[in-house]
């Protein structure tokens, strides 16, 4: 019988866990609803985490550069923003990524991943890996230099991250 907290909310929950980052990703599109309206829900979710005190904590996260690229513009270098690699993954790019970028997802392993993860370090820009990782890429990942997961399964990537 638990309802879904608002983003307000939840927000509030997560302004006393001092240590937490939040990574909040922004799924409004400039194709589907429009530049005023990405911009309003930017503002007003910026709005209410620095009304929390959470500015220092938060990450901006999408599949939609225009968003990234609107927080880099409007706040500059105050919030992290993450974004995905190759950066054709993202829709409406305009700006080099690698101006605006603090973490980028990639998918691949092997070979792939490896290098990857030195282009994303040549540019400053920290590489995590997708979603749904798995174990054995869990721990490659690591040693190719990624400090963030995204990852579906949080309790395995915890216990993962346990054994490190």
């Amino acid at each position: 019988p638990a309802s879904v907290p608002t983003l307000l909310e939840f927000l509030e929950y997560c302004a006393n866990i001092p240590d937490l980052t939040l990574n909040l990703e922004i799924k409004v599109y400039l194709n589907r609803e429009g530049p005023e309206r990405v911009e309003y829900t930017v503002d007003e979710t910026v709005k209410m985490c620095e009304k929390l005190g959470l500015g220092k904590r938060i990450m901006f996260n999408s599949f939609d550069a225009y968003v990234l690229e609107y927080v880099y513009k409007t706040y500059g270098k105050k919030y992290l923003l993450h974004g995905f690699y190759p950066y054709s993954i993202m829709g409406n790019v305009k700006m080099d990524p690698s101006l605006y970028l603090d973490y980028a997802c990639y998918w691949a392993d092997g070979e792939e991943a490896k290098q990857i993860c030195e282009e994303l370090q040549a540019l400053n820009i920290q590489p995590c890996t997708g979603s749904s990782t798995g174990e054995s890429k869990f721990f490659e990942a690591v040693e190719y230099g990624c400090t963030l997961f995204t990852e579906n399964n949080p309790k395995s990537a915890i216990e993962w991250r346990n054994r490190l």
